[in-house]
């Protein structure tokens, strides 16, 4: 029988180390760090905006949804629904998103932006499976607009154009990725110091602790976000140029490491700190759901390079 093989996916994957002060490092605290874009939509020639405090949870825990509306003074009645739908890399189909929270909110709005009504959302239930993966949308429309239905797939089945709607402009729509826990260890560190003036090299090391041989394993893949859909961002950003250093595939036994090494360019980033998020995902065979894996989110400050020091003739 085929051994296990792992395919590993590291975003905004950057670690120092303890010497710089990490300032956290995990999902449920870490993840308050990566803050979704502020979405919006108008409704009778008033603008309603839609906030949510984070775009990664551990799954069974709750965001916060913000919304204020901005037009002539008046009372505006919105829906706000919270979906849920399975995205596990590796499955072989999607599925359409369920409805797992429904909340009618009424608004009042000003010139300005009217006071903001906010909602605590809980994203599901804490999954009895770790490493495993969800994605959450919270999705606002006027009150009793329906979007249109379309075909799922291949099949007859048809289910609400969520998308469709917010690209018309008749909803906002903010995803979130969820996290049932890590089942295998993973390291991140900087090899030297990290800052906006010059290029730094991250290492990423995970460890097989499956009990089983782990057959041609990728390099992990480094990104800079989460993306706006709510899965892993392996997309180049402008802001960061990333170099993989290390390429090969290899077999990694039992109770073995492997270290990935890559090249950061700071190109136009900015800011005194970075958060840093990475995941590993280990599969039997793709597709199909992830058998072990971890996610891990650090914060730590960016740091002046070391002036070099100039030797004088005495």
């Amino acid at each position: 029988m085929r051994a296990f093989a792992l395919s590993f996916v590291a975003t905004l994957g950057v670690g120092v180390p303890a010497a710089w002060h990490v300032l956290a490092a995990d999902v449920e605290h870490g993840g308050k760090k990566l803050r979704p874009m502020q979405q919006s939509f108008t409704v009778d020639g008033t603008k309603i905006t839609l906030d949510v405090d984070r775009s990664l949870v551990v799954t069974g825990d709750a965001v916060t949804a913000s919304l204020r509306a901005f037009g002539p003074v008046k009372q505006v009645a919105i829906d706000l629904d919270l979906l849920h739908a399975n995205t596990d890399p590796g499955e072989r189909v999607s599925f359409p998103p369920t409805q797992i929270d429904h909340e009618k909110l009424v608004l009042t709005a000003a010139p300005d932006g009217g006071p903001a009504v906010t909602s605590r959302l809980v994203l599901g239930k804490r999954p009895t499976r770790l490493a495993q993966t969800d994605t959450f949308q919270v999705y606002v429309t006027s009150h009793g607009h329906k979007a249109d239905k379309v075909e799922m797939g291949m099949s007859d089945v048809e289910t609400p154009d969520f998308a469709g709607d917010v690209q018309a402009g008749n909803a906002a729509a903010v995803n979130i990725m969820g996290w049932s826990g890590n089942s295998l260890p993973i390291e991140i560190a900087a090899e030297g110091p990290v800052t906006l003036s010059a290029p730094f090299v991250v290492a990423v090391t995970i460890k097989n602790t499956t009990g089983h041989t782990l057959e041609e394993v990728p390099p992990p893949s480094l990104a800079t976000q989460i993306s706006a859909g709510g899965f892993l961002d392996t997309s180049d950003e402008d802001a960061w140029q990333i170099e993989q250093i290390d390429r090969e595939e290899i077999d990694l036994k039992p109770g073995e490491t492997r270290t990935t090494r890559y090249r950061v360019t700071p190109n136009h980033a900015t800011g005194t700190q970075v958060t840093l998020v990475v995941e590993a995902a280990a599969f039997r065979s793709r597709p199909g759901r992830p058998i072990a894996g971890a996610m891990d989110v650090v914060t730590f400050p960016i740091v002046e390079a070391p002036t070099p020091t100039v030797a004088t003739a005495k």
